[in-house]
């Protein structure tokens, strides 16, 4: 695992978690992960701490994609694309786990 690039790492511990807390968890892990320019830039209002439940996750994953379509000619959208999958994978990964 640990010759994964970032974004397969993190869709791999989405995919292993066993609950909705562990998923919330890990989300918050991943965005405190990255760097302040990054996060400011699809977070300017909110912190990895705004994230607290289930619905929460779901909320952003639709706001990261929306964000992502938006953005996705842009250069230096990787960032954003990579958050907007993970947040995808994690909202796919709730509908499968208990609370």
């Amino acid at each position: 695992m640990n010759n994964l690039p970032p974004a397969a790492q993190w869709l791999s511990q989405i995919e292993g978690a066993r609950s909705a807390a562990d998923v919330v968890r890990l989300l918050r892990e991943y965005l405190a992960a990255l760097t302040l320019h990054d996060r400011a830039r699809f977070l300017p209002d909110s912190s990895a701490e705004s994230i607290s439940s289930a619905t929460d996750v779901q909320e952003w994953a639709v706001t990261l994609a929306h964000l992502d379509l938006k953005s996705s000619q842009s250069p230096d959208s990787a960032a954003l694309h990579e958050a907007a999958l993970l947040f995808a994978a994690a909202g796919a990964k709730l509908a499968k786990v208990s609370d």
